[in-house]
């Protein structure tokens, strides 16, 4: 570690060839994975200092008072480089903080930025001004930024929202001016906006009204034209944020979205039993028979974010179940450890406690020797295990898919989406499945007055399913492309039948490597002649 820290060079370019190497007194490459790790091992030390200087009581910092529980006391949270301390309001207690941090410097041969230090408030503190003179940093209120987080802020707040809305707002500013087919905007909404409301997402509940917000940003770009120039959307938005395989384009439900981030946190106070954030909760709350859930807080007792969270847990359980160890955070009748259905939902009846009819005894009967199948482990503790997920974890993609739902309708979105043809032509595929290119029938059924008449047989209306399969014209090329395979095909009704059936028949041959682009490539070329004949003439 010492050669890694001691042997960092840097080089300047210069018209944007290296010039010669510049050694360092201190500090490591910028971005070097070392960076954090080394962060993390000197922080330790300050921590060391804060803990020493609360047990000799020179710092005291919050109380968080549970249920008949000893209070605990937290006096600093550190993340890597951003530390947050607490202390009383007293010139003695922030007289050891300014104390233990010039230990530290002094010992780590860090520096304290005190000019981006800032000394927050809570409640009325009347001698604010001689506290931040002592500290000599600069004075701040809540809600205030840590770890990108508002701290402090109202969770239901929209406010909150506010940063994130002028982000997606600066990225679409720039994209568009530029000219992006329908396949490149899609990808750019999966991998770019779709992702930047993910981090509020995992600890705020976002309300319809701020979702629905994100969500006319997202359509917007993706059905519009360049430079801001309004058009057509084609499909429901409701109908695009749905599964791939339900025949829509996969971008994330956010309402769907933030309830999964949040019913995270319910699986890791199951299951991270030493971690600090699920003791000072289950000290705050107790926890429910198991163990596995915070108890429930009453009235205005408690935080109000934890509590929102912990109304999930209804709706997460049903879809957990117990592997039983010594059997000590089961519960022997309402927990789901044996079978796919807890022993009351299994053997209502045996639970009567009175003689039992003679038709009664085979239920009992067979409870018995159910029950009786099972092991217990005594030195193995209980598993929570969600069922969904083949491993047993739970996971923000899978609990997504259960949220969403099973599509109630097949849809062929494998030939789609999967064939090797640009994004473009998948994305005008995927519309021509759904019927809504439009052609002359769709212009008219959006109130435009035009006549109905397809321009490449003349002879009869326009519609998705006659322009790319029925013309007479667009037989002729269907013809041609499957003689070159050598096979006959009668044409089904529409598109999405045609993609549907669409299945290689040619084993590894060559020709198996293009069959499944053949419907891509037949229908964008007859619709770019279309479009040439309509606009150009």
């Amino acid at each position: 570690m010492l050669y890694c820290i001691s042997t960092v060079r840097f080089s300047i370019l210069v018209n944007g060839t290296p010039s010669g190497f510049l050694d360092t007194s201190r500090g490591i490459r910028q971005g070097d994975p070392l960076s954090p790790l080394l962060f993390v091992v000197v922080m330790e030390a300050f921590s060391k200092l804060m803990q020493k200087a609360e047990e000799e009581k020179y710092i005291r910092g919050f109380e968080i008072r549970g249920r008949n529980q000893e209070p605990m006391q937290i006096t600093h949270l550190c993340y890597a480089d951003d530390t947050i301390l607490f202390c009383e309001p007293v010139l003695e207690q922030v007289g050891y903080v300014k104390c233990t941090l010039l230990c530290f410097e002094a010992a780590s041969g860090l520096k304290v930025n005190l000019s981006k230090s800032e000394m927050v408030q809570i409640g009325q503190v009347s001698n604010l001004t001689n506290l931040v003179a002592l500290l000599e940093c600069k004075i701040s209120t809540v809600p205030m930024k840590y770890l990108g987080m508002p701290l402090g802020a109202r969770f239901k707040s929209k406010l909150i929202w506010d940063p994130i809305l002028e982000k997606l707002g600066r990225k679409l500013a720039g994209w568009k001016h530029l000219y992006l087919s329908k396949g490149g905007r899609l990808t750019l909404l999966k991998s770019a906006l779709s992702g930047l409301p993910l981090y509020y997402l995992s600890l705020y509940p976002i309300s319809v009204s701020v979702a629905h917000r994100i969500e006319k940003l997202q359509c917007d770009f993706l059905w519009g034209g360049m430079d801001n120039v309004s058009k057509f959307p084609l499909v429901n938005w409701t109908n695009v944020c749905m599964p791939v395989a339900a025949g829509v384009l996969g971008i994330k439900n956010l309402i769907l979205t933030n309830q999964a981030l949040l019913g995270k946190w319910l699986w890791r106070f199951a299951t991270e039993k030493d971690s600090y954030w699920r003791k000072v909760v289950a000290l705050k709350y107790g926890v429910n028979p198991g163990n596995w859930v915070s108890g429930l807080g009453q009235g205005p007792y408690g935080i109000s974010l934890w509590k929102y969270i912990r109304k999930g847990w209804a709706k997460f359980c049903v879809h957990t179940s117990f592997e039983v160890g010594n059997g000590a955070c089961t519960r022997f009748w309402e927990d789901q450890w044996c079978g796919d259905q807890s022993l009351s939902a299994m053997f209502p009846s045996v639970r009567l406690v009175r003689h039992l009819h003679d038709w009664e005894k085979t239920p009992f009967q067979t409870f018995m020797g159910f029950v009786y199948l099972q092991q217990v482990h005594r030195d193995k503790e209980d598993q929570i295990r969600w069922s969904p997920d083949h491993n047993g974890k739970s996971a923000v993609k899978s609990y997504y898919k259960v949220l969403s739902g099973s599509p109630a309708q097949s849809f062929p979105w494998k030939p789609i989406w999967k064939s090797k043809v640009p994004p473009r032509v998948a994305f005008f595929v995927w519309i021509a499945a759904k019927g809504k290119i439009l052609t002359m029938d769709n212009l008219q059924k959006r109130r435009i007055c035009i006549v109905n008449w397809c321009c490449l047989c003349k002879t009869s209306g326009e519609s998705p399913d006659h322009l790319l399969l029925h013309c007479s014209y667009c037989q002729a090329i269907w013809s041609f492309a499957f003689s070159l395979f050598g096979i006959s095909w009668v044409m089904p009704a529409q598109i999405i039948d045609l993609l549907s059936s669409w299945m290689g028949g040619f084993g590894k041959s060559r020709a198996a490597s293009v069959w499944g682009e053949v419907p891509h490539c037949v229908m964008w070329l007859l619709w770019r002649e279309r479009n040439n004949r309509v606009f150009e003439g």
